[in-house]
């Protein structure tokens, strides 16, 4: 196999084929020129480029495409929403070209190149063995707890799973109240998140959570934390709301409320998701009335599940 290589194609003027002009008709000759040169090597050898792989580029490879799973739309459009900002990184897992010239894996990556109409960075393989189809895609993937676990970040899973529910909210439209079962955060999303997260804050968050989960679900409680460390002036005192909130010594009014409420399951049958922003919310209309110095909050249940309480200032 012949070591890794680089490539741009150059057209008219300053532009190259790693540029996004899908639409140009001498880009797109130049990008089949580039495929047919590729496809004729790869029929008795077997080597790979990096490649920065335009929409024009996309297209050729894609007309490679005649046998293979069904395409997944809303597969393209996370891919190409990660493209569009950025969050795509050049890999080893590269597109394949048997060396029949037919693609055998990428369909739904370049697909998105062409969606997003940005160029990305790839690697692409030509001269694959056909039968490869079999065995692609079926390594098992990292999880998002397993990589802030080796970026060093405490209590990962938690911190994944926090990460996850706050990118959920992010994307979800607030005019509903339900969950949207065809959105969910891809592991690179789900890191990016926590990374722009404060560090201090979300490890702190992480760290209630934990301590309080013989209680409640620890990322439920690290939310309401991130939540109101977030949004409330009183901050300060968060130490004392929950103070004896697991051993349940000496509490009343709103603590005591909360407790009983998280002590109370099982909960309907819902997802994951919708239970720790419940409790979630819980734990902050417990926060408020306890801060406003009320004797009881009104209630505990919380409806608009993708759209956390408002905190009291």
């Amino acid at each position: 196999m012949r070591n890794v290589e680089t490539n741009s194609i150059p057209v008219s003027g300053n532009a190259s084929v790693g540029l996004p002009l899908l639409g140009v008709s001498n880009v797109d000759r130049h990008a089949s020129a580039w495929l047919s040169a590729r496809l004729a090597r790869g029929q008795k050898d077997r080597f790979c480029e990096v490649v920065s792989v335009s929409p024009a580029m996309a297209e050729a490879l894609l007309a490679c495409n005649s046998r293979n799973r069904y395409m997944t739309q809303s597969m393209v459009l996370r891919y190409a929403d990660m493209m569009a900002a950025g969050l795509w990184r050049l890999t080893t897992e590269g597109i394949a070209i048997g060396n029949d010239s037919v693609l055998i894996n990428g369909q739904h990556r370049l697909r998105a190149i062409v969606t997003a109409g940005v160029t990305v960075q790839m690697t692409v393989w030509f001269g694959c063995k056909p039968d490869e189809f079999e065995v692609a895609d079926q390594g098992k993937k990292r999880t998002a707890a397993q990589v802030l676990s080796i970026k060093d970040v405490p209590n990962p899973a938690v911190a994944a799973a926090l990460a996850a529910i706050l990118t959920l909210q992010r994307n979800f439209d607030n005019g509903g109240n339900g969950l949207n079962p065809a959105f969910r955060a891809s592991t690179q999303e789900i890191v990016a998140y926590s990374e722009q997260m404060d560090p201090e804050r979300r490890n702190a968050a992480c760290a209630f959570g934990v301590s309080i989960q013989k209680l409640t679900n620890p990322t439920a409680a690290a939310l309401a934390y991130w939540h109101i460390a977030e949004n409330s002036q009183r901050f300060g005192r968060f130490s004392e709301f929950h103070e004896n909130l697991l051993s349940g010594e000496n509490l009343t009014g709103p603590k005591l409320q909360l407790r009983e409420w998280l002590k109370e399951g099982p909960y309907a049958k819902r997802n994951a998701e919708y239970i720790t922003i419940k409790k979630g919310a819980a734990f902050v209309l417990a926060w408020n009335a306890w801060a406003d110095k009320k004797k009881k909050a009104s209630t505990l249940e919380w409806a608009r599940i993708f759209v956390m309480p408002e905190v009291l200032s």
